[in-house]
């Protein structure tokens, strides 16, 4: 079996720490999870750069509830896109679509050249888990200079859609690199990754803390709390990968 190569989502600085120490290959660095992810700032992205060693994607995505973009959001992620690029990110992660829910080919174009204009990674985020038709929507993502796919074989869950995303790889994994997320922890990673065959896995590895001046709450989640990176689930998470693949 292939070297997986391990991605941790990272909404703040101490998660990229946490997520290098524990041996993850890469990051995925985004804001509010509680949205499904949005542009981090530069501050923070400048100062996980100062410190960590791994490579760092950003998200590129201006505003939660959907991917239909009006055109001064394209204007914010192009202009976003140039300047993380240019501050030294591994590359972009964005999703766009239309209103019927298909990509948006002449912007997912748009934007890819920009990313490969600085030699860098154009990655297509969960946006693709509601199109319609994804065997067309992945065929026109390798035809739009789409590096990788981040992707959960559709809504919900990777173990939903476990021959799906087999499929996938089997067909169109020489053309396009796949990356699996959903719901996917130290329990259950290695399983799914030898059933579907993709050599990259995307994990939160998520826990939720309070703020030391909200009131105590027994049970925590996005109204009451904040989410980060649990540490001791993301070392369970690599080295689960890391020993069942010899790598």
């Amino acid at each position: 079996m292939k070297e997986k190569i391990i991605e941790i989502c990272c909404v703040n600085y101490k998660d990229c720490i946490h997520a290098e120490m524990c041996g993850a290959d890469r990051i995925e660095l985004c804001a509010s999870m509680a949205a499904g992810g949005l542009t981090p700032s530069l501050g923070v992205f400048q100062m996980v750069k100062e410190h960590v060693h791994i490579p760092v994607m950003v998200m590129i995505r201006p505003r939660g509830a959907g991917f239909c973009y009006h055109d001064y959001e394209f204007e914010i992620m192009k202009r976003d896109t140039e300047i993380f690029l240019s501050n030294g990110a591994e590359g972009c992660v964005f999703g766009i679509l239309n209103a019927d829910k298909t990509v948006d080919l002449t912007r997912t174009e748009e934007l890819a050249a920009i990313i490969h204009k600085y030699g860098k990674e154009a990655v297509f985020h969960r946006a693709f888990d509601e199109c319609p038709n994804k065997e067309q929507a992945i065929q026109e993502l390798i035809a739009c200079g789409i590096d990788r796919i981040l992707t959960a074989g559709g809504q919900g869950n990777a173990d939903e859609h476990l021959d799906d995303l087999k499929r996938w790889q089997d067909t169109y994994g020489e053309q396009i690199q796949l990356q699996v997320c959903g719901s996917i922890r130290s329990h259950n990673a290695m399983s799914i990754m030898k059933q579907i065959g993709f050599d990259q896995v995307h994990s939160a590895c998520r826990s939720f803390h309070q703020d030391a001046s909200d009131e105590p709450a027994q049970n925590l989640g996005y109204h009451n709390a904040y989410d980060c990176v649990d540490e001791t689930e993301c070392r369970r998470f690599v080295d689960s990968l890391r020993k069942s693949c010899g790598c």
